[in-house]
């Protein structure tokens, strides 16, 4: 009854959002990855509500890796966008 509750109340945001086309992993990219740099996997857990270091891996990665690369040719003083 608990797991019900919560996907009623999920519906019920994203509807009030618009957002019933997309997807939940869709949204979480779209609201995690752009932050996560600068975000701390703690707090990526809670909003995800993912508990292994795996998925929250899976979502910050793809950022985090895009600023190492864009700061490694800062430094090198090439630029790729």
């Amino acid at each position: 009854m608990k797991d019900f509750y919560a996907a009623k109340k999920v519906r019920e945001i994203r509807e009030r959002i618009r957002a019933l086309d997309y997807d939940i992993h869709g949204m979480h990219a779209v609201t995690i990855e752009p932050a996560a740099p600068e975000y701390r996997d703690e707090m990526i857990a809670l909003i995800t509500g993912h508990k292994t270091s795996i998925m929250i891996a899976k979502h910050a990665e793809p950022s985090r890796q895009r600023l190492r690369a864009k700061e490694a040719q800062d430094r090198r003083g090439t630029k790729q966008d």
